[in-house]
């Protein structure tokens, strides 16, 4: 398996290999990360939907001390075409960008929109290791943060014709993006103000891709299992959590 360094990706050569890659349709993946869910829900959702064979390389924490400097840039995830990696090369990859130009200037606004939020959720407060200023946080992400972004976020969806999709009429990135961000907050204490009869349309996006048949078989594979596993079993002692696990489909 051949891996592109950020120094080959200045010489002609690799810059000519990728451009073929990056137009190749029928290739074969490998995500190597933690047992964990997290931000690479995006990616796997990326790939279970554009139709393509793909598997999960899970990395032990314990061991990864031990290959860390033989990865790319000494970090996971890595996800191997190959070649390269990226939720946004996989999006440019197989159209998941929008469908013309205005529907992927759409995509890029509501990416951007996205971004701060998740930014604000999990530096200010999830990361945040101070109780007192953690609580400060809560509080302006319950009354200010939360009803800003859930409200522009259903105004999108409610424009595109209530269809389960941000852009167009079919998947793209920020689909897997805003679900893979909404079920945490779905986690979180929430149940009072986050709900279907709030953010129909935003609920309809989740469901679209809750119920999408490959990813719903995804979810019942054993891979899928030793992730949630693992995952449940790393928060099983910490205390004080921000979310519940047992809320969410993705975590």
């Amino acid at each position: 398996m051949k891996t592109l360094s950020l120094d080959q990706a200045y010489d002609a050569e690799s810059q000519a290999r990728v451009e073929q890659i990056s137009h190749m349709k029928d290739s074969k993946f490998v995500l190597h990360y933690f047992p964990v869910h997290t931000y690479v829900t995006s990616i796997r959702f990326q790939l279970i939907f554009a139709g393509v064979e793909w598997e999960d390389k899970l990395q032990d924490f314990d061991t990864f001390s031990s290959i860390k400097s033989e990865q790319p840039f000494g970090t996971l995830p890595v996800l191997y075409e190959t070649t390269t990696d990226g939720d946004g090369y996989l999006a440019r990859k197989f159209d998941q960008l929008g469908a013309n130009e205005c529907q992927k200037l759409q995509h890029m606004m509501i990416v951007s929109i996205h971004k701060t939020m998740s930014k604000h959720w999990l530096y200010s407060y999830v990361m945040n290791g101070n109780e007192q200023e953690k609580a400060k946080v809560k509080k302006k992400m319950y009354d200010e943060y939360f009803p800003a972004y859930l409200a522009k976020m259903e105004k999108v969806a409610m424009r595109n014709g209530f269809n389960g999709h941000f852009v167009g009429e079919k998947f793209s990135l920020i689909d897997a993006k805003f679900v893979g961000l909404f079920d945490k907050f779905i986690a979180m204490d929430t149940d009072d103000f986050i709900t279907k009869q709030a953010y129909p349309a935003l609920f309809k996006v989740k469901q679209t891709l809750d119920t999408y048949p490959p990813i719903a078989e995804y979810r019942k594979s054993e891979t899928y299992a030793k992730i949630t596993a693992n995952v449940n079993a790393s928060f099983a002692n910490r205390k004080n959590l921000p979310f519940d696990l047992c809320k969410a489909d993705i975590y």
